[in-house]
């Protein structure tokens, strides 16, 4: 039972709740392009996105794995013959990275569409 005598107050309502506490609803910057799909098989931006991907996987994979094996093993490879095999293989990342990605939107587009069906 509360005592009338002693002022209660609320615990609850004090600054630091205020300003640790997240608003209960976030502002959100999303427009209606940022919603659509594209109609095409790919994008120029896919297409930019999946270089930067192969050429960083080619770079942190690649790369320094076929260095370290040539200087353990002690095989002698030209210049040449190296950075072209580095570059054939950013080409292959490439183009496996580009068709993964054209593949996964051709599924989101057919996902779209049965939901855009009635029933």
């Amino acid at each position: 039972m509360k005592d009338p005598r002693i002022h209660y107050r609320d615990l609850w309502d004090r600054p630091s709740m205020d300003m640790k506490v997240r608003p209960s609803k976030v502002e959100r910057d999303i427009g209606r392009s940022d919603l659509t799909l594209v109609v095409g098989p790919g994008s120029p931006k896919m297409l930019a996105g999946t270089l930067v991907a192969a050429v960083g996987i080619t770079a942190m994979l690649v790369w320094p794995l076929t260095t370290i094996f040539l200087i353990l093993t002690g095989l002698h490879a030209p210049d040449n013959w190296y950075w072209g095999i580095v570059g054939v293989l950013t080409l292959v990342f490439w183009a496996t990275l580009y068709t993964a990605a054209v593949h996964e939107t051709a599924a989101d587009r057919r996902y779209a569409e049965r939901l855009r069906l009635p029933g």
